[in-house]
């Protein structure tokens, strides 16, 4: 899973020399929902590396209600 961090938690990461704790703590660093977007792909994106938008008419919609209504515990971005 890839880190997503704030611009300054990638300055401390990579510019700073943070002790091994520090980094456990940014690597911790959880983005709310209300900043990412779902969106379903293409199961042929494992062989052709593209992500094309594909609907999925036979299974059931994601469930989005707990959007923007989680705690996070490493919650560093701006409201």
């Amino acid at each position: 899973m890839p880190a997503i961090l704030t611009e300054d938690l990638a300055w401390e990461w990579l510019m700073e020399e943070p002790s091994q704790g520090r980094l456990t703590e940014i690597a911790m660093t959880q983005v709310p929902s209300r900043m990412l977007e779902a969106c379903t792909i293409s199961s042929e994106y494992r062989t052709s590396g593209e992500t094309a938008p594909q609907e999925y008419p036979e299974l059931p919609a994601i469930d989005q209600t707990f959007v923007d209504q989680e705690i996070l515990d490493f919650d560093h971005w701006a409201a």
